[in-house]
């Protein structure tokens, strides 16, 4: 097993946040290229050598409106499409998704599904529920009482049904005629 020295040690992604790095320089030929940034806008020629910041999380409010910059390939094959978007503030991000699962194995079809990680219009404009139910959707909780609509919105869709059963990986909700009774 080769040991790599200690300044080439393995460092999670989300430690780099805040970090600064330079870039190294690129053969001659590739110069023109892009360093692989996520939206390719980091020109070889342009930053070999210099300093830069890491790429950092935009951490976004849930069901903050965002807006679509650029639709781009993307890395893996479960989520071959990647959506940049920029926040009412200006700050841009990325999120990878599966937009039909056509080019997707069968058995990755249900993960990074567009329609779970999108909506077309605000769920606030839309629906008229109390403050309090939109405080546990955006917090991730569930209460009882809460529709099965409530609870998709909260915690996405289950992993398994099993007639009024829902199983998450963080419990098991049980429904009577669509709204929520209990949580296990």
């Amino acid at each position: 097993m080769i040991q790599l020295p200690a300044e080439f040690a393995y460092r999670p992604m989300a430690s780099w946040v805040g970090q600064r790095f330079v870039f190294l320089p690129r053969p001659q030929a590739s110069l023109a290229g892009t360093y692989e940034d996520f939206v390719g806008t980091v020109v070889c020629r342009r930053y070999a050598g210099r300093v830069g910041d890491a790429i950092g999380f935009v951490k976004v409010k849930k069901y903050a409106p965002v807006k679509v910059v650029e639709v781009l390939p993307g890395w893996d094959e479960e989520k071959p499409a990647r959506f940049v978007l920029e926040t009412a503030a200006g700050e841009r991000g990325f999120l990878d998704v599966n937009l039909s699962g056509t080019n997707v194995p069968k058995e990755l079809r249900h993960l990074y599904r567009f329609e779970h990680r999108f909506l077309p219009a605000d769920p606030r404009l839309t629906h008229g529920w109390p403050p309090r139910v939109w405080a546990a959707i955006e917090n991730n909780q569930v209460l009882a009482g809460m529709t099965a609509e409530q609870v998709r919105l909260s915690w996405g869709e289950p992993n398994q049904v099993n007639g009024d059963e829902w199983s998450y990986d963080g419990g098991v909700l049980r429904f009577r005629q669509g709204v929520l009774v209990a949580v296990k």
